[in-house]
């Protein structure tokens, strides 16, 4: 779904509770992955890629962006589809990786759309969309955000796409498998109708217990945004 005041799109489900009772339209960041302990074991047990805010077969990138001038890092090569990504190693411990690997991952995740620019203010659009959904429900999330983008742009920006998801581990493979999914916001099927687009990266590993710092998920959150994009003034 598109938002008319933002601009902004984003994913939700149609959902029905196990005993049929409940059902209605839900956004994706308040469903989590999961079996149902009530489904038949004939289903389908092959990996999903649906594009939640739950960890899916890997990390996400939360946080910390690279330190680029605005719109000036171009990444080269045919657009004709995800590029592959490298075999780089990261570390496993979430302070070790966001203080050292944040800025690397995701550049190698800004590699999978060749064609497209590395622009700071995306970059900075990202980040703080990240450090808000640490902070704040989905409803307030959003309202932040788009004041932030108000500030930023002047105005909304037509044509601002965002995805967003999280792996368990640092691995750019497991990003690019999820980020090519058919439900994803932004259409990895044919990247090349995007080349000359901005875009904008953020990533932050966690970890689930306040006593071992080992990553145990990975947000990153994707921004593209056409070269010189109608602007919207706010009213």
């Amino acid at each position: 779904m598109r938002s008319s005041y933002t601009g902004k799109e984003n994913v939700f489900y149609y959902v029905t509770s196990g005993n049929g009772r409940v059902n209605g339209i839900v956004w994706r960041g308040y469903l989590t992955a999961g079996t149902n302990p009530g489904a038949s074991s004939d289903t389908n047990s092959g990996d999903s890629t649906s594009n939640s805010n739950s960890a899916d077969n890997g990390g996400t990138n939360t946080g910390a962006t690279g330190n680029n001038d605005s719109s000036t890092n171009s990444n080269s090569g045919t657009n004709s589809g995800l590029i592959g990504s490298s075999t780089t190693t990261y570390s496993t411990n979430s302070n070790q990786f966001n203080t050292k690997d944040v800025t690397a991952f995701n550049k190698q995740i800004i590699q999978l759309f060749p064609g497209l620019l590395e622009d700071q203010k995306l970059d900075d659009v990202a980040s703080q969309d990240l450090e808000l959904s640490d902070k704040y429900n989905y409803g307030d999330q959003e309202t932040l955000l788009d004041k932030y983008i108000v500030q930023t742009y002047g105005g909304h920006p037509y044509g601002l796409l965002e995805d967003w998801n999280a792996v368990t581990v640092p691995n750019v493979s497991l990003v690019k498998k999820q980020v090519a999914d058919p439900l994803s916001t932004i259409d990895y099927s044919d990247i090349e109708k995007y080349k000359g687009y901005h875009i904008g990266v953020a990533s932050e590993a966690k970890s689930s217990s306040s006593n071992s710092s080992k990553i145990t998920k990975i947000d990153y959150y994707i921004y593209i945004l056409p070269a010189n994009p109608k602007i919207t003034l706010a009213g």
